[in-house]
C-alpha cells in the first residue's frame, strides 16, 4: 500500500481517541493502547509530536489536575483532531531511518534542546501556527465545516 494515503479509519480512530483523552476519560496509557495501526506515517508523526509532549508517560494519569490541559493545549488538540477528520495528506517533513533517530538522540542528549524536526519544520514552507496542516488557508477551509457540527458533507 502506497504510503501516502489517507488512512480515514486510523484517523478517524486516533481522532476519537485524542478527545476522550483530552476530555480526561483516558489515562495516558489507556490511549497509548489503543492508538490505531496504520500504514500512514503522518498519523505516527502527529502522535509522536503532538500528543505524547502533552502528558508524562512514567505514570498513568488521565489530563486533571497538574497534567490538565493549557487552554493553548485543548487548541492544538482540537486542531489534530479537525486535521485527522480531513481528507487532507500530511505534508510535513517525516525524518524515517537513520536521519531520524540521529536527530532523536541528539534531542534526548540535549534534553531537547536540539529540535532536527522544528528545523525541518521551519524549512519546508509550512505554517507551524496551524500544524499539522500544512497552510493556514487548509486550517480556515477546515474551521468552516467542522466534522461535529455539520448534518451534511461540505464542498
Amino acid at each position: 500500500m502506497n504510503t501516502t494515503e489517507i488512512d480515514i479509519t486510523a484517523r478517524r480512530k486516533a481522532a476519537e481517541l485524542y478527545r476522550h483523552f483530552a476530555a480526561a476519560r483516558l489515562t495516558n496509557y489507556q490511549m497509548e493502547d489503543s492508538e490505531p495501526e496504520s500504514f500512514e506515517r503522518g498519523i505516527h508523526h502527529i502522535f509522536f509530536y503532538g500528543i505524547w509532549p502533552l502528558y508524562d508517560d512514567l505514570h498513568e494519569h488521565k489530563l486533571t489536575g497538574k497534567h490538565r490541559l493549557t487552554p493553548e493545549g485543548r487548541d492544538h488538540v482540537a486542531r489534530i483532531i479537525l486535521f485527522l477528520h480531513s481528507t487532507l495528506p500530511y505534508r510535513w517533513p517525516i525524518k524515517t531511518g537513520f536521519r531520524g533517530i540521529g536527530g532523536w538522540l541528539a534531542a534526548v542528549l540535549t534534553l531537547g534542546l536540539y529540535r532536527p524536526v522544528r528545523r525541518a519544520i521551519r524549512k519546508s514552507g509550512g505554517d507551524e501556527s496551524v500544524w499539522p496542516f500544512f497552510t493556514r488557508a487548509e486550517y480556515e477551509s477546515a474551521l468552516r465545516c467542522p466534522p461535529f457540527l455539520h448534518a451534511t458533507k461540505c464542498a
